[in-house]
């Protein structure tokens, strides 16, 4: 065990008026500029998963 923190790079989605885009589009890794300016639908991606992204689902 350690007693190193570990810290996700980027900001945290704003939970008030979180703007245009997908709210983890500024610290995902596999944003796009498509991700920054249309929020993604729930999809399924297995019998028991559904994700909201782009990378996942492209629309």
């Amino acid at each position: 065990m350690s007693d190193e923190v570990v810290a996700d790079l980027g900001e945290p989605p704003k939970v008030i008026d979180p703007g245009p885009g997908c709210r983890f589009a500024p610290r995902c890794p596999l944003a796009t500029d498509h991700c920054r300016v249309a929020t993604p639908t729930m999809v399924a991606v297995s019998v028991t998963q559904r994700a909201a992204c782009f990378a996942v689902h492209p629309e």
